[in-house]
């Protein structure tokens, strides 16, 4: 059986479409943090900038020291730079926050208010 001067033709745009819709299928690298280079914008509350940084700075230095962590405090514009990709991840309530997030709660708390008579 010989293919025809059409199939011939159709060959190599084939193969290519076959190739990329493999690559498109194919499942994704699993993260390394070890040998990632990537920067991570957090935005968070200024309490967990002094509660939860500093172990989480500790944490990706010694496991991934090719990342960098920008700390970015939460306001108006967060929900944007979450849903435009100029932040990555947001660690406190975020006024406005619309539906279409994943939102996750990370452990209960209690605030404590302490007040002179």
């Amino acid at each position: 059986m010989q293919p025809t001067p059409r199939a011939e033709e159709l060959i190599v745009p084939a193969r290519e479409a076959l190739a990329a819709l493999r690559r498109v299928a194919a499942p994704p690298e699993a993260f390394d943090p070890s040998s990632a280079t990537r920067r991570f914008r957090i935005c968070m509350t200024d309490a967990s900038h002094i509660t939860l940084l500093p172990q989480l700075l500790a944490h990706v230095r010694a496991v991934g020291p090719g990342i960098r962590l920008e700390a970015a405090r939460i306001d108006e514009e967060t929900g944007q730079a979450l849903q435009s990709g100029q932040a990555d991840l947001a660690i406190g309530l975020v006024p406005g926050l619309e539906s279409g997030f994943y939102q996750q709660v990370l452990y209960p708390q209690d605030w404590v208010c302490l007040v002179n008579a």
